[in-house]
């Protein structure tokens, strides 16, 4: 893969109570993964190296189905209280980036985007598995 690739997903709850909070950042290059999960256990900051074929089957996926400069939050983006979260992929000179609500990532009319997601967060699970059970403070 000659392209230089670079993927990251942002997402949070907005302004909930702390318990309840979730953010997840992940950047994905050739380099691997860098993610940063916080949920109400703490945060927890992990590295992942990606198999170049893996690497190559995800961007594989998300070139087909990440829509090209979609801002599915429009209108919303004026309300309070509304967390906004962003798919964005750079591989060489072409770009794409989707702005959305956690509930439309979610809510089957996406679906598309969902598998992308998806396809992103099973990135994180596999970071998460390979780090071994996490130990309790």
């Amino acid at each position: 893969m000659s392209d230089e690739i670079r993927i990251e997903l942002d997402e949070s709850s907005g302004p909930v109570s702390p318990k309840f909070q979730y953010s997840l950042h992940v950047e994905i290059s050739a380099d691997g993964a860098k993610i940063r999960h916080k949920t109400q256990k703490g945060v927890v900051e992990l590295t992942h190296v990606l198999d170049p074929a893996r690497l190559a089957a995800l961007c594989d996926e998300l070139d087909r189905r990440v829509p090209k400069g979609a801002d599915l939050i429009g209108a919303m983006r004026t309300r309070i209280g509304i967390s906004f979260n962003v798919l964005s992929i750079a591989r060489g000179a072409a770009t794409a980036r989707v702005d959305y609500l956690l509930s439309q990532a979610e809510d089957g009319a996406h679906s598309d985007l969902t598998a992308a997601i998806k396809a992103i967060k099973a990135i994180v699970t596999e970071a998460e598995a390979s780090q071994g059970p996490s130990k309790a403070p």
